[in-house]
């Protein structure tokens, strides 16, 4: 592939003819800030306070908790009597997966592209996540790497509104390639990888 002088070398997403779908509140870190957002009404300046104020109690339990088991339904009573349950925690610690529509077909850009953000909202991240790429069966044939761009204002203002939160043109990110399935590659080595992300803002701003 060669580009012209003066621009960036850009990629096809390596995925664009399927629907693409994501499974939500995965973890228990991001299972947090679910509720964080809920808490906040989707306001950013109360997300700090609120984040200090749930992670010991919250966090701590999630990262034991066996999703869909006898602990982590004794678990769910706890936090309701505590006043601390919240839907998300349904499908983090719950017998059923949250699994959303990501991108329509032709709706997603590959690498060196521009990734799409609502302009009205103000509170907003990259979700950098491996990818699994499966056959019609549902059978992990490979992986590759995605950014699942989150507007958070928008989804902790309501759950209901996830599909302006998380499905818009442009806000699912993927490639640079698929990295299929051998007997040198596999889900084991997925499970253990390590993203790394770095953000760098035009003002300066680095992390």
């Amino acid at each position: 592939m060669s580009a012209q002088r003066g621009t960036a070398a850009k990629l096809l997403a390596p995925l664009d003819l399927q629907c693409i779908k994501a499974a939500g509140v995965t973890f228990a870190a991001s299972t947090l800030e679910r509720v964080i957002e809920e808490r906040a009404h989707g306001d950013l300046s109360q997300a700090q306070l609120i984040r200090g104020k749930l992670s010991t109690r919250i966090g701590t339990d999630l990262r034991s908790a066996q999703p869909g088991s006898e602990a982590a339904a004794r678990l769910k009573q706890a936090l309701i009597a505590e006043g601390l349950w919240s839907q998300y925690l349904e499908v983090a610690i719950g017998p059923d997966a949250e699994v959303f529509t990501k991108a329509p077909i032709l709706a997603a850009v590959g690498w060196g592209e521009h990734v799409g953000v609502r302009a009205d909202s103000q509170w907003n991240n990259p979700e950098p996540e491996i990818v699994l790429v499966c056959d019609a069966a549902g059978n992990a044939r490979g992986a590759t790497l995605g950014n699942d761009v989150n507007l958070r204002d928008f989804e902790g203002r309501s759950a209901l509104l996830l599909g302006k939160a998380k499905d818009s043109n442009a806000s699912c990110a993927l490639g640079p390639f698929i990295r299929l399935f051998d007997d040198h590659f596999g889900i084991d080595d997925v499970c253990g990888a390590e993203i790394r992300l770095e953000v760098t803002g035009s003002d300066g701003f680095s992390l």
